[in-house]
């Protein structure tokens, strides 16, 4: 809150004046704005610095490697600007469904190939499970698909050195369910607020990700939930509808 307190005096009584704002929409924007720099300027100083090395060392390097390194920086600052966006139109309910037809097995490709050479899967495994059912689903590719790249980015920031993420899907009726698995265990303390909105087990500058999946995963009619447990790891599963109605 924001607070005010003014001296009034009234036929020769002294009064106290004090105004209060609820400025929680305030603190959580900032916040949401302190995140979208944090991770802009990560991505944009790996950007440059990938650039740097081809101009200076050109006749040293691998100038292909670099080119697809600088590839896949910018396609993240498109993502994490898009993202961003898209939250915020989600919160504020201005965002508008597009329903597009996809496979089921092709958006688990998508996340894939985002991941299996990236940064988070060093002296990591990536895999998609054999089991993962091939099915067309008619919903909103790009809400589903953020969802499922938090899922997996959470998974992979939980994984110790030589662990393995697994992402799969699964039909139940009507619905199809997406999960990603990770070896990691969550403690209690931490699952009972996991999908709040402002709670982080990173630092201030990070968080978000469960919290932007329920929030999403509400938007295309669906629910998201998780299992844990030291023996078993940690499984994510979100699930929707295969037919989205477009209200």
């Amino acid at each position: 809150m924001r607070i005010w307190a003014s001296p009034l005096i009234i036929n020769k009584k002294e009064f106290t004046v004090v105004t209060i704002q609820d400025i929680q929409h305030e603190k959580w924007h900032a916040f949401l704005d302190r995140i979208f720099f944090h991770d802009i300027l990560n991505t944009t100083n790996a950007l440059q610095l990938t650039l740097q090395l081809f101009t200076e060392y050109e006749d040293y390097i691998d100038k292909k490697g670099l080119i697809k390194s600088a590839n896949r920086l910018t396609k993240e600052l498109i993502e994490e600007i898009l993202s961003q966006r898209l939250l915020i139109d989600a919160e504020s309910n201005h965002y508008v469904i597009t329903i597009n037809n996809f496979n089921s097995i092709d958006i688990i490709d998508d996340i894939f190939n985002t991941y299996v050479e990236h940064k988070l899967t060093e002296e990591k495994t990536l895999k998609i499970a054999l089991s993962s059912k091939s099915i067309d689903i008619y919903s909103d590719r790009t809400l589903l698909r953020l969802i499922l790249v938090n899922m997996t980015k959470n998974a992979l920031e939980a994984t110790p050195k030589d662990g393995t993420v697994t992402i799969g899907c699964e039909i139940i009726g009507e619905n199809i369910k997406f999960w990603v698995h990770n070896p990691g265990f969550i403690p209690r303390d931490i699952q009972l607020q996991i999908f709040n909105r402002s709670f982080s087990t990173k630092s201030q500058d990070r968080g978000l990700g469960t919290y932007s999946m329920k929030l999403l995963s509400s938007i295309l009619k669906g629910t998201i939930n998780f299992t844990t447990s030291e023996e078993n790891g940690t499984i994510f599963n979100a699930e929707y509808p295969i037919k989205l109605e477009d209200e």
